[in-house]
C-alpha cells in the first residue's frame, strides 16, 4: 500500500492543466480507511508546500475530495489535529503563470473553508456534508431550541466561508479551479439544504422559547436572511456554467425572508410572555417552568387569547415555514473526468421546494403589518 499511495499521489501531483483522474482518487479514498494519516500527508506535504498554484489547488481538491469520498472521520481528525496543514494565507504563486496571482487568493479562500470545516469537525465530531442524513433527521426532530441554534450557528460559519470561494467567471476557465469550484458547489448545496432545515426547526419552536433564546434565534434568522442572497448569487453562477462543470444547479425556494420586523417585535414585545403562553396553551406545549405565578396565569391567557389574530398570525407563519421542508440533493459524481465523460444533463429531482412563493410571501408581509398594528397598540 505505501508505494501505490505514493504512486498515486505522485501522479496527480502535477502542474498538468487536467482533473485528478478517478483511479488515483478512487485508491486513495479506498487508502483513507486504512492507511495511517500521517502516511498520506507527508506523501501529499511536497505538493501542499509548492510555489505553483496548479499543484496547489490540486492538493486541496484532494485533501476535499477524501474529506467528501473517504473516511472523513480519518481526514477531518488528523487535520483537526494538525491545522498548519491547512494554513494558506500567505502563499504566493512562484510559477511565473500569467493566473498566479489571482489564484493565490482563491487558494487562500478555499484553503479557509477547508480549515472551518475542520474546525467545526473537531467541535461537532462529524462533517455535515459527509453526514448530512444524519444532521438532517436532527434538525428535522429535535425539540431542543439550544441544540437548533447551535447547529445553524455552525453552518452560518461553514456557508460564510464557502460563500467567499464564489471565484471570478475568468478564473474558473482552468479546469483545476474548475474542479475545485465543482467540488464547493456541491458542499454549497448540502450546507443550504441543512441551513434551509434549520430555520424551519427554529422558526417552528420560536414562539415557545424564552426570550433569551428567541433573541439568539432572531439572529441566525437575520443572518440567514442576509446568506440566502449570496447563496442565490453563487448558484446562479453555477447554473450558468451546468456544461462546463458537469452538474445540475437546482433552482431552489427558502423560507420567506422577510420576517425579521415581526419576529423582533414579537421578542421585544412588553407582553412577550403572556402571548408565548397563548401560542403554548393553543399548541398543547409546556413552558418550561413560565407558569411561576399561578395566580395571574388565568388572568394572563384570557387577556392574549383576545388577541385572535396574533395568533392566527402564528399559525399561517408554521404553514408557510412547513411548505419548506427540503427533499435529498441529487446523487454527486465526485470522479469527474470530463476528458473521459461528455456531461449531459440529466434529471434526478429537484432537492428544494421550487413553488413560487411570490403571491405566499405577499400575503405574509400583510399579516406581518397587521401584527405589528396589534403589538404597537398594546
Amino acid at each position: 500500500m505505501p508505494l501505490d499511495t505514493s504512486y498515486a499521489v505522485q501522479r496527480l501531483m502535477t502542474d498538468v492543466p487536467r482533473t485528478l483522474k478517478p483511479k488515483h482518487v478512487q485508491l486513495l479514498v479506498n487508502a483513507s480507511y486504512d492507511t495511517p494519516m500521517s502516511q498520506l500527508f507527508n506523501q501529499l506535504h511536497p505538493a501542499l508546500n509548492s510555489g505553483n498554484w496548479v499543484i496547489v489547488f490540486k492538493a486541496l481538491s484532494l485533501i476535499h475530495l477524501l474529506s467528501r469520498q473517504g473516511n472523513s472521520d480519518r481526514v477531518l481528525g488528523y487535520l483537526a489535529g494538525n491545522k498548519e496543514i491547512l494554513s494558506m494565507e500567505y502563499f504566493r504563486d512562484r510559477s511565473g503563470h500569467p493566473m498566479g496571482s489571482f489564484q493565490s487568493k482563491n487558494i487562500a479562500a478555499y484553503a479557509n473553508y477547508l480549515s472551518v470545516k475542520t474546525d467545526i469537525y473537531r467541535k461537532t465530531k462529524s462533517d455535515f456534508v459527509a453526514n448530512r442524513e444524519e444532521h438532517q433527521v436532527m434538525l428535522k426532530t429535535s425539540e431542543s431550541a439550544p441544540e437548533l441554534i447551535l447547529k445553524c450557528e455552525q453552518l452560518q460559519t461553514l456557508i460564510e466561508a464557502a460563500c467567499k470561494c464564489n471565484w471570478e467567471r475568468e478564473d474558473l476557465d482552468h479546469i483545476v479551479v474548475r474542479q475545485a469550484y465543482r467540488l464547493m458547489l456541491a458542499d454549497m448545496m448540502a450546507l443550504f439544504q441543512l441551513m434551509n432545515e434549520g430555520v424551519v426547526a427554529v422558526l417552528g419552536l420560536y414562539f415557545l422559547m424564552p426570550r433569551p433564546d428567541a433573541l439568539k434565534a432572531l439572529s441566525v434568522y437575520k443572518t440567514f436572511a442576509v446568506q440566502a442572497k449570496k447563496a442565490v448569487d453563487v448558484f446562479n453562477q453555477g447554473r450558468k456554467m451546468k456544461h462546463e462543470l458537469g452538474m445540475d444547479i437546482p433552482s431552489f425556494s427558502h423560507p420567506p425572508l422577510e420576517l425579521a420586523n415581526s419576529l423582533e417585535a414579537y421578542v421585544n414585545a412588553p407582553d412577550f410572555e403572556q402571548q408565548r403562553e397563548a401560542y403554548a396553551k393553543k399548541k398543547g406545549k409546556k413552558t418550561n417552568g413560565f407558569f411561576d405565578n399561578p395566580s395571574k396565569k388565568t388572568e394572563r391567557v384570557e387577556k392574549v387569547e383576545k388577541d385572535k389574530p396574533l395568533i392566527d398570525f402564528f399559525d399561517s407563519l408554521d404553514t408557510q415555514v412547513d411548505q419548506f421542508r427540503n427533499e435529498p440533493a441529487p446523487a454527486f459524481n465526485a470522479f469527474w473526468d470530463p476528458n473521459s465523460e461528455a456531461y449531459s444533463p440529466h434529471s434526478n429531482g429537484n432537492p428544494f421546494n421550487t413553488a413560487d412563493i411570490i403571491q405566499q410571501q405577499q400575503q405574509l408581509e400583510l399579516q406581518m403589518q397587521e401584527t405589528n398594528r396589534m403589538l404597537q397598540q398594546q
